[in-house]
């Protein structure tokens, strides 16, 4: 009886190793595909509120602007600034109008998310103190970034107020005179 067993077990040993044997080898292909992707939609807004630019004794800088700029594209854009004169000119000298100077600058608003540096292509907001009157750029990048290691990185998300401040302002305030200057901000998205 006891040999019996041992065939017995023997054989289902035997058994269970053949049939390992014969489905390890059996090639079994399967191929599973996976899609990843990526979608955020382009953004390119600019807007320039322009307010009345008039002077007052008690103020010493007048915003004359609120301006938005929203940008999330890679080969950028340029925000520049220029001026007709560069200085309030009169509309007339027959009351002894003369030129009045005046400088620009900005406060930052509510929103302000820039690119940094990158490579130094990307100028970050900077407002010339003297008014050009050639365009200047301002905020962005020169010309169309084509070079990869180029490219932004980040997204432009800014709101900033444009101020005009006369030094000497309490030396014509109430004197008589029609003075003007033209600022104009151009947006180009490359």
């Amino acid at each position: 009886m006891l040999r019996f067993s041992n065939v017995l077990v023997s054989l289902t040993i035997l058994f269970i190793l053949l049939t390992n044997l014969v489905y390890s080898n059996t090639v079994v292909n399967r191929t599973e595909t996976l899609e990843i992707e990526h979608s955020e939609p382009p953004l390119s807004e600019f807007s320039a509120k322009f307010q009345d630019a008039t002077f007052s004794v008690q103020e010493e800088q007048t915003v004359i602007a609120k301006v938005k700029v929203v940008n999330n594209k890679r080969d950028g854009y340029i925000l520049t600034l220029h001026t007709r004169y560069g200085v309030l000119t009169p509309s007339g000298t027959s009351d002894g109008e003369v030129t009045i100077p005046y400088k620009l600058d900005y406060t930052q608003g509510n929103i302000f998310d820039q690119p940094g540096d990158n490579n130094g292509t990307f100028q970050t907001l900077l407002i010339p103190e003297t008014p050009p009157t050639n365009p200047v750029r301002i905020l962005g990048v020169a010309s169309l970034i084509t070079a990869e290691s180029s490219l932004l990185s980040e997204p432009t998300e800014i709101m900033f107020n444009l101020r005009v401040g006369v030094p000497k302002r309490d030396e014509f305030i109430r004197m008589a005179g029609t003075y003007s200057d033209t600022i104009t901000l151009t947006y180009e998205d490359f």
